[in-house]
This record gives structure tokens, sequence and C-alpha cells, in this order.
């Protein structure tokens, strides 16, 4: 056995690497040595808490304690887990997860000595890996449990669904069957019914009336096909006449590279003209939807105007008043002026209805173009008079 003075003097030294033994220097050097493994467990608990919270937070903030955030996660596991018993002990990290009677070094020293057996103090440089290689398995473990029930559930689940899907197979099967023999059918049906026709035809000629009723059947059907695409005709060039008039007065309101479409009802889209496919259905409640709504009413107004004066009966179109709630309301300045500027333009008789601030700025752009005025007056709750200003 080896003396204290042989310890002190030759050992420590030699490990330390000291070549000279003077008395303070040993004694600052072991003082250092005791310093830092005092310090070791401290720093490698800490380690361990860092890494802890790594693997188990889930965005809560940094102000939650480590082992509450492991009892969020806890409690975010399947039903069940916690009453499960797994071969690879991750009911055992369980339990210690959800103990909170312990203080936090104690506590990670339990979890500790749960996934790699050993207390801090035998740790080397390759345990703490080895501890949260422990965890993340024991962590997945948890959250990919299934009990028993939900396994039941399951099955039972996939024999319903597999018996559905038998079901529809076999009926899938007998009705296309049946499709092929209703199909035969109506072409043999159909042969039959051309020729009756055929033959029926042949009998009613054989009538002078019935020969008179087929000529003006005849007839009556050519006039309606033409009259139809007449029709057609003139109802596609009025709507591309609507639809260029309306482009016209919405690029005056509304900047950017748009374009109006009207499809075969007149519902309205927005067309990107950069984005050829990107069609938008006009909202009514933003600028653009209400330059949109403008655009139209304007443009129908405008065509209607050059119809009335054209002396072909078919175009021929009563003009009507435009009655207008407050147009500019939605409009920055540069839209107003030119809402103003097309407004009277486009129809022969224009009614607004307009609050002071929006009456103010319509005023300044076309006061001079306005016949009569008039605002309205409460004389009573019950009781409002339309008073000439």
């Amino acid at each position: 056995m080896q003396s204290a003075n042989e310890l002190i003097f030759q050992k420590i030294p030699q490990v330390l690497g000291l070549t000279s033994i003077e008395p303070n220097v040993l004694a600052k050097s072991i003082s250092e040595v005791k310093e830092l493994f005092d310090e070791a467990v401290p720093s490698l608990t800490d380690k361990v808490a860092v890494s802890l919270r790594d693997i188990f937070s889930m965005g809560q903030p940094e102000r939650a304690s480590l082992q509450s955030i492991i009892q969020d996660w806890c409690e975010s596991l399947p039903e069940g887990v916690s009453e499960e018993l797994f071969e690879d002990g991750t009911d055992k990290f369980l339990s210690v997860c959800q103990q909170s009677d312990s203080s936090e070094s104690e506590w990670l020293l339990q979890l500790a000595r749960i996934a790699t057996g050993l207390r801090f103090n035998d740790w080397d440089q390759n345990t703490l890996k080895i501890f949260c290689d422990k965890v993340t398995h024991y962590k997945k473990t948890a959250e990919c449990y299934v009990g028993e029930t939900k396994n039941s559930e399951i099955m039972k689940n996939v024999s319903e669904l597999q018996k559905k899907y038998n079901f529809y197979k076999k009926s899938i099967i007998e009705l296309s069957s049946e499709k092929e023999k209703l199909l035969e059918e109506k072409g043999s049906l159909r042969t039959n019914r051309d020729r009756y026709g055929t033959l029926m035809n042949e009998l009613a000629l054989k009538d002078e009336n019935n020969k008179k009723i087929a000529e003006y059947e005849a007839y009556a059907t050519y006039m309606y096909q033409k009259i139809e695409e007449e029709y057609n005709n003139k109802e596609k060039e009025v709507r591309e006449g609507l639809e260029k008039r309306v482009n016209a007065i919405y690029k005056q309101i509304f900047n950017g590279d748009f374009s109006i479409v009207l499809d075969e009802k007149y519902n309205i889209s927005i067309l990107d003209n950069d984005f050829a496919d990107s069609v938008d259905d006009a909202d009514p409640s933003t600028a653009q939807g209400i330059s949109v709504v403008f655009a139209f009413i304007a443009g129908t107004i405008d065509m209607a105007c050059e119809n009335s004066s054209k002396e072909n009966a078919a175009f021929s179109t009563e003009v009507y008043p435009l009655v207008m709630d407050a147009p500019l309301s939605a409009f920055d300045k540069t839209r107003i002026q030119s809402v103003c500027d097309i407004l009277p333009k486009v129809a022969e008789q224009v009614i607004i209805f307009i609050k002071d601030t929006d009456g103010d700025i319509a005023e300044e752009h076309m006061g001079d173009k306005v016949g009569l005025r008039y605002q309205f007056e409460k004389r009573q709750n019950y009781v409002t008079e339309i008073v000439e200003r």
C-alpha cells in the first residue's frame, strides 16, 4: 500500500504532468482538479436538461420548466399508454416522467439511471449520446402506441370496409352486365323506332291533309331554326360589343393589366392578362369589384343610348336614367375624377345619392354638369323633406 506522502508528492504530480514538486504549485493544481470534479456533475446535469428540452419541446415559452414540458408531452400521448408494459422499459421511463414530487436534479438522475443504468458520476464522453438516443426511442415508442381497444376497433373497421368493398365490387359487375344488356336493347328499340317512323311517314303522306301538315311543319321548323340562328348571332354580337364597352370604361377607372369577361349568361369575371388562365369572380365589396359593377352599368346604358338613336327597330331600346347610391365612396381621388368624367358621357340623366364629403368632391369635378341639386332635411323622427339647394 502506498503512503500518503508517496501519493501526494509522486503519483499526483506524475498524473498532473508536473516536472517540479513545489508545494504552492502542487496545492494549486490539486485545488483546480478538485474544482473540476466538483463541477462535473452539475455541468452534466445541465447538458442533460438542455438535451431533454430539445427532444420534448412543443413550442412552450422559454420560462416553462423542463418538468412542465415533459408533463405536457405525457398528456398528449395516446390513451392507455401509461398502463401498458413495454419490453424496452418505456413504461418505467413514462412513470418517472409523470413524477412531480422530487427536485429536478433527483428527477433527472432517475431518468439517467433508467436510460443508461448509470449514475452521472459514472458517465463518460459517450454516455450523453447513448442517453439521448434511448430517450428518443422511448418517446417514439410511446407516441406510436396503439392500445388493444383501438386495435380491435381498427380490425373491425377493416372488416366492415372489406365487406362493403366486396358488395360494391359485386354490384359493379352486375350493373355493368345489366348496362350492356340495356345498351343492346336500346339499339334494337332505336332501329325499330326509325323503321316504324319511316313507315308512319309513308302512310301519313298518302293522305292530302297529312301532306300539308308535314309541309307546314317543315316550313315552321326551318323558320324556327333560322330565327334562332339569327337571334344567337345578334345576341353574341351584342354581348361582345357590351364586353368591349365595359372594358373600355373599366380601364379608365381601374389601372392594371386586367380585362372583364362576360360568359353566355352575362356572368362577370376578371381576367389577369399576364396570366391568361387566372380568372376570378368580381367581389363587389372591393374597389376593383365596384369598378367592375360601375363599368358594366355604364357600358349597358351607353349601348342602350346608342341603340335608341338607330332607326333599326330590332335595336330600339328605351333609355332610362342612371340612379346611383354613393358611387364615389369606395374610390380614391384619382378614380373619383375618372368616374366623374365618365358619368355625363354614358347617360342622358344621372341621379346620384351622395354624402356631403363625397358630394364636395363630385361638385369639384362635375359641378358644371349638374342640373338640379336637392338635399334631405329631417323635420321629425319620421318626417323628412326633399329641399332644392
